[in-house]
């Protein structure tokens, strides 16, 4: 057996300390692609829930909100195919927030806040075609579309409106009625 000799051990010496090198200098690349998780990485992140699909099953609402840098949550609502292509953004009012799609699938009902209370809303998707709103004095708490599309039900608290309650609380039981509209008709039946 051969003993190693002293060039031997310096060129192994040298060949260790230049890998230790190389790992630091790799190590310090990576360590500069890699931060800690914060503030501006939360504020980035998106969040995509599917909200609808169309009667004709070619499209999907879905909405993407995120929290943004400051203010409060931000809401988009985008359409896209059912195949996954065609993805858009759509241009809705800031005050409405679509439930579903119509019979027709040519326009979404939803929420549309009108003076702080929610009322059911009917927002054409094409152009130039008028919003409908079916407001109720005390607002609308929830909106279902029927399985034929014909009508819509929607819940509503019945009583007048209470003119002084802004420094008036009354402590009693929460009194809802049913209301059903036409689809094609939103003033009621």
């Amino acid at each position: 057996m051969r003993r190693p000799t002293t060039s031997h051990l310096v060129l192994s010496f040298l060949s260790l300390i230049l890998l230790g090198f190389a790992n630091l200098a790799v190590r310090s690349v990576a360590a500069a692609d890699k931060h800690p998780f914060g503030l501006d990485d939360y504020s980035s992140l998106r969040h995509a829930r599917a909200i609808s699909i169309s009667p004709d099953g070619k499209s999907i609402l879905y909405e993407v909100s995120y929290d943004g840098e400051k203010g409060p949550t931000k809401h988009e609502w985008h359409l896209v195919d059912s195949t996954g292509e065609n993805a858009r953004k759509l241009e809705l009012p800031d005050s409405f927030e679509p439930a579903g799609f119509t019979k027709d699938g040519g326009a979404l009902y939803g929420n549309y806040e009108v003076e702080k209370k929610g009322q059911l809303g009917i927002v054409p998707l094409a152009g130039g075609k008028p919003t409908q709103i079916t407001a109720l004095p005390n607002g609308v708490h929830g909106i279902w579309i029927s399985p034929d599309g014909t009508k819509f039900a929607f819940t509503s608290d019945p009583q007048p409106a209470d003119p002084l309650v802004e420094v008036r609380h009354v402590a009693q039981n929460s009194v809802n009625s049913i209301y059903v509209a036409n689809a094609n008709n939103p003033e009621g039946s």
